[in-house]
């Protein structure tokens, strides 16, 4: 599988030197129409139990997001990065047992918007997409470098972000990689489903769907996009435990050093 960097010259590897990099939530806000996804990295979650339903504890705490907390809350459940709101209209509980949870009803809404960080977009489809028409070029990441791409760019974020991008002081001018920081390096192809996941009795996903859909909001797009086979990098950055959010829409990083013989890396 090769990777296809559909973009204006300006920003082809082969012919320049410029990567850029854009914030996730930034997209939801761009000029673009075709690429601008103003719910980029959000999920709604609506919950309906009409008929009497029993799950099990840590199913139940898990759909419900910690919004409500069932049972033995001595053992939290899952936590995500980023941002949760609920809206309940009601939740009728028959009884609580030792492992699971009884409802008489439920409608519930709960809202999840995606950490923001740096991401970087391409794509599987050799043939360009129509939402990319504005483009007037392209390049290539062979199959056997797409592991060393991110590594790369994360390499690059570390040694050409500055303290000074994030109001650090002193030492403003001295780049990330001298201070302990790191970045978190996530990439797969986006899965493309209904950007709304309706839980009923009857509609239930499995515990582990469930996480991975929380958990990687990022890598999920609604199927109006599906044309474009989008592959996605993610950035996080972070240092001694604390993430830090992007600081600008957009970072263009000096990425000379991918030259090899006329290809990327």
């Amino acid at each position: 599988m090769e990777l296809f960097k559909y973009c204006d010259k300006k920003y082809n590897l082969m012919s320049g030197s410029t990567l850029r990099l854009g914030a996730l939530h930034h997209f939801r806000k761009i000029e673009n129409n075709s690429l601008r996804d103003e719910k980029e990295g959000t999920f709604t979650i609506q919950i309906d139990f009409s008929d009497g339903i029993i799950l099990p504890t840590k199913v139940a705490n898990l759909f419900f997001q910690s919004g409500i907390r069932f049972g033995d809350t001595s053992e939290p459940p899952p936590s995500f990065p980023g941002s949760v709101s609920m809206h309940i209209d009601k939740v009728e509980i028959d009884h609580v047992m030792s492992h699971g949870v009884k409802f008489k009803s439920a409608k519930v809404t709960i809202e999840r918007s995606g950490l923001n960080s740096y991401i970087f977009c391409c794509s599987m489809n050799p043939t360009k997409p129509q939402s990319f028409s504005e483009y007037n070029d392209y390049w290539k990441i062979s199959k056997d470098k797409i592991d060393l791409f991110g590594i790369k760019t994360s390499q690059l974020i570390l040694k050409q972000l500055k303290l000074a991008d994030f109001n650090f002081f002193p030492d403003r001018n001295r780049p990330l990689s001298e201070f302990g920081f790191s970045v978190q390096l996530q990439h797969r192809p986006i899965k493309y489903i209904d950007r709304v996941m309706h839980i009923t009795q009857n509609n239930l996903p499995s515990y582990n769907e469930f996480i991975d859909l929380i958990e990687n909001i990022d890598f999920y797009k609604p199927s109006k996009f599906k044309d474009e086979m989008e592959y996605r990098y993610k950035f996080i950055i972070h240092e001694k435990g604390k993430i830090y959010l992007p600081p600008k829409d957009f970072i263009d990083l000096n990425a000379s050093e991918f030259y090899l013989k006329n290809t990327v890396l």
